[in-house]
């Protein structure tokens, strides 16, 4: 095999490239920010130092990846990280709007946020291109509140498919005797953020707020909501074009003495007009009817028909944790059951402060792996080939690093991102 000889410049030049290349890789490694654990390393994103997160809200988006939404613990700025279909970065933004919960991708690859501006305070909606970059911001121009003072809790935001979006939430209202009332709420805004109408619906439980857990809106000008206050959890159907409430249901009543919380992971319309959502309801009730410190967490698949008159139920797993939280969670095709469990509330695994327990579940819920991850998870979903991306908050005991985190999980609970 004949020798490679290089001449005095070819030399130089070769070895230049060759240190530029080197420093590259160096400067990469290093501007990455992980933490790392005996399983893998997890991506966290940090926005402006050591802080807690509030709950980040994460969607699928069109081309295959994820964007997250969500807001500093002090409520100071929201901020939109987006992701590619295995977690990886592609951008981040902050902006200055806080009480963000949701967010939807339009039809030109754009996203659409809501919340409330700061000097002056308002409520507002967002519209950014495809890199996060502002296009417009508009303030929501409602009425809801009649001689009454209020202020807007924004909840969750959805689009029609056809061009408009729904937000949804609760506002409160003080009467003369200075008694809090809390109403729920509708607004439909077109495609450039012009306000189309609002609407307000009694909560069943007027003095406590109620929390909208899901929303769907149809192309056909259907909507429905799941919503929770401390008297139980219901369901909404309200008609885009009246604003009138059509039909209306109960799905859990709270029983008397417990402390009771719900999750709504998934609401979906079946084909035949059905309505199917997956339900975390929990309380602190055992066996015997006695409070105590200990939660026990019931995961339903509920089907509700069309006029939501009746349903039917699936008990899909159960768990008894320390704490009232919801568990994200997801169901497999073959009935099997994916579970997420941050491991400060829950200790039968074990697990370090800052992790959550991975489980893998069979349909007949015996247990295939456990694994003790980095993070604590607030959105999951199975990807075509079997694997999980989980994104949530995360938090660094050894280095009170704190943020949000984002894992791609293969199906043995193995971190691949």
């Amino acid at each position: 095999m004949p020798l490679l000889i290089l001449n005095k410049y070819e030399f130089y030049k070769l070895l230049v490239i060759s240190a530029c290349l080197f420093l590259i890789f160096i400067i990469s490694g290093s501007c990455k920010k992980e933490i790392t654990t005996g399983t893998g390393n997890a991506n966290i994103n940090f926005f402006g130092g050591p802080t807690d997160y509030a709950t980040p809200f994460t969607i699928n988006t069109n081309d295959g990846g994820y964007l997250e939404t969500g807001n500093d613990a002090g409520n100071t700025f929201t901020y939109l990280l987006k992701m590619n279909a295995h977690g990886g970065i592609q951008w981040s933004k902050k902006y200055k709007i806080i009480n963000c919960s949701s967010a939807v991708e339009t039809p030109d690859a754009g996203y659409i946020i809501c919340g409330t501006a700061l000097n002056p305070a308002n409520s507002v909606i967002m519209k950014t291109d495809a890199s996060g970059d502002t296009l417009w911001i508009k303030n929501l121009n409602i009425n809801l509140s009649g001689k009454f003072s209020f202020y807007i809790h924004p909840g969750k935001l959805s689009g029609d498919g056809v061009g408009s979006y729904y937000l949804s939430g609760y506002y409160e209202k003080t009467d003369h005797v200075n008694i809090d009332n809390f109403y729920l709420f509708l607004i439909k805004v077109n495609g450039n953020g012009a306000t189309l109408w609002a609407a307000s619906y009694l909560n069943n439980n007027i003095y406590n707020p109620a929390t909208i857990l899901n929303l769907l809106v149809d192309s056909k000008g259907g909507i429905v909501f799941a919503y929770t206050s401390s008297s139980g959890m219901y369901m909404n159907k309200v008609d885009s074009s009246t604003r009138k409430t059509t039909a209306h249901c109960t799905l859990f009543t709270q029983p008397s003495g417990a402390i009771e919380a719900f999750g709504c992971s998934r609401l979906q319309a079946n084909p035949d007009g059905s309505y199917q959502t997956i339900v975390d309801e929990s309380n602190d009730l055992d066996s015997a009817g006695n409070p105590g410190s200990t939660y026990y967490h019931h995961f339903y698949d509920l089907t509700i028909s069309k006029d939501l008159s009746s349903q039917s139920s699936k008990l899909l797993d159960s768990l008894a944790l320390k704490a009232n939280f919801f568990v994200p969670f997801l169901t497999e095709s073959d009935g099997g059951i994916i579970e997420a469990i941050p491991t400060v509330y829950f200790n039968q695994f074990g697990g370090k402060q800052g992790q959550y327990i991975f489980i893998i579940k069979n349909a007949q819920k015996k247990i295939l792996t456990v694994k003790s991850l980095p993070g604590w998870p607030y959105y999951m979903k199975m990807d075509n080939y079997g694997n999980y991306f989980i994104s949530g908050l995360a938090y660094d005991p050894a280095s009170d690093a704190r943020g949000t985190f984002t894992e791609y999980i293969d199906k043995n609970g193995n971190i691949i991102h």
